[in-house]
């Protein structure tokens, strides 16, 4: 299993993308349709965190900070923490962005051969100069509902939560963004 750092990890599960053969411990992609695959330098994807379960067709994927190989070609140093590192492969991180710039996360340590990277959405976004509290509102408005890993049907308690999840998230991102202008136009936060 991959080495991680412990702290809160938000966890979620998707299916699988026809083809795809994810294994536990891979860096985990998410293409448009919301499906997982193992992380690559490929159009189209973002990276989802790390493969913890894959099981009848579905992965559940963690994000927070996790130890991936260091690129031989374009390897990272100490002197790239809090820099955003790249996508080689499921198990590699790289300095330099590949063909399509699959970002993997922020460069937390480099360790001896292990590149320790947060690959949640908040740090991405705060080393890419976007605000983070809107990047997180922003992943909560893709969220969708799978079935737990495991479990025989998608229950519909857990449908309905997440229909009101998705009308609350609408009101809440207005809610946010006024906040966020206030603040900016009361001159109590720089703007992005």
């Amino acid at each position: 299993m991959r080495e991680e750092i412990k702290g809160t990890f938000p966890l979620d599960v998707y299916p699988v993308k026809s083809g795809a053969a994810p294994v536990e411990g891979d860096m985990i992609a998410i293409n448009a349709s919301k499906e997982a695959l193992p992380a690559a330098d490929a159009a189209g994807i973002t990276v989802a965190g790390v493969a913890i379960c894959v099981k009848n067709d579905s992965v559940e994927v963690r994000d927070g900070v996790f130890a991936f190989a260091n690129s031989v070609a374009n390897a990272l140093d100490r002197d790239d923490r809090g820099k955003l590192c790249y996508v080689e492969d499921k198990d590699t991180v790289c300095s330099v962005p590949g063909t399509n710039a699959v970002v993997a996360g922020v460069v937390v340590d480099v360790y001896n051969e292990d590149v320790y990277v947060d690959n949640s959405p908040a740090a991405i976004a705060a080393a890419s100069g976007k605000n983070p509290i809107a990047a997180k509102v922003d992943a909560l408005g893709a969220v969708t509902y799978v079935a737990p890993v495991g479990g025989e049907d998608a229950d519909t308690e857990g449908r309905a939560s997440l229909a009101q999840l998705a009308t609350d998230n609408a009101a809440n991102r207005t809610a946010i963004n006024a906040i966020l202008t206030a603040l900016k136009n009361a001159k109590q936060m720089a703007s992005a």
